[in-house]
């Protein structure tokens, strides 16, 4: 798998207990939740080159409608407008994540990369180029990952200092 080094998915410590608290609410089976923030352009200080960070500033952990250790799944598409309308309107935040969790590991499973896939060529502007963050139930360890260019690929996490 390619690793991305020119995006950077960024969320304050704030972010990552709160994940932490719906990975725990959830265990052992999946937890899943959508990370709001916004992306930016920016340019690294010594070279000629750009890089972008995605920022997480709101996170919203939602109870997934499938209790599961191998699959989350949200059926409650008016909620989901609803969080949306809020996250973008009011707040002038865009979908940069979808947040889930794994029992054990932090890697995409094959439903995982489905999805993304699906996602990826839905041509839903929201879901282009979104992250999917993947928190391993046990040790809270997180990785993220990005379908771009019919492939996926690793991306940086970074917390906010």
């Amino acid at each position: 798998m390619k690793f991305e080094k020119d995006i950077y998915l960024v969320f304050s410590n704030h972010i990552i207990e709160q994940m932490i608290q719906c990975v725990n609410k959830a265990y052992p089976n999946e937890a899943c939740g959508l990370l709001f923030g916004e992306k930016q352009e920016k340019i690294k200080k010594e070279e000629v080159d750009y890089y972008y960070e995605y920022i997480g500033k709101k996170f919203i952990c939602i109870e997934s409608d499938e209790k599961s250790p191998i699959g989350f799944l949200i059926k409650n598409e008016e909620n989901l407008n609803k969080i949306f309308i809020e996250s973008y309107k009011e707040l002038n935040m865009k979908l940069i994540s979808i947040f889930h969790s794994h029992p054990s590991g932090n890697h995409p499973s094959r439903i995982d990369l489905k999805n993304m896939k699906i996602l990826d060529k839905s041509n839903l502007k929201s879901f282009k180029y979104t992250i999917w963050s993947i928190m391993d139930g046990k040790d809270k360890s997180m990785n993220a990952f990005m379908y771009c260019n019919n492939e996926l690929v690793q991306i940086n996490t970074e917390e906010l200092i």
